[in-house]
């Protein structure tokens, strides 16, 4: 968990040899009033090795895709 002031992505990139970081891929697009805006999303192909590595593999790629 985060302290004040702190992101996800600050602490992902702490740990040496965590595909965290290399696994968001960021998404720009229009918000509704015109403003441009980016959204996150998870490379489902990086999931299971950065996020469940310890599931097996068809569990984890349930979960990649939810």
């Amino acid at each position: 968990m985060p302290d004040e002031g702190e992101s996800l992505i600050q602490l992902a990139g702490m740990n040496e040899g965590s595909l965290v970081n290399e696994s968001v891929r960021p998404v720009p697009y229009a918000n509704a009033d015109g403003s441009n805006v980016v959204d996150l999303y998870l490379d489902q192909e990086m999931f299971p090795g950065a996020f469940a590595g310890d599931v097996d593999p068809e569990t984890a790629q349930v979960m990649a895709v939810a």
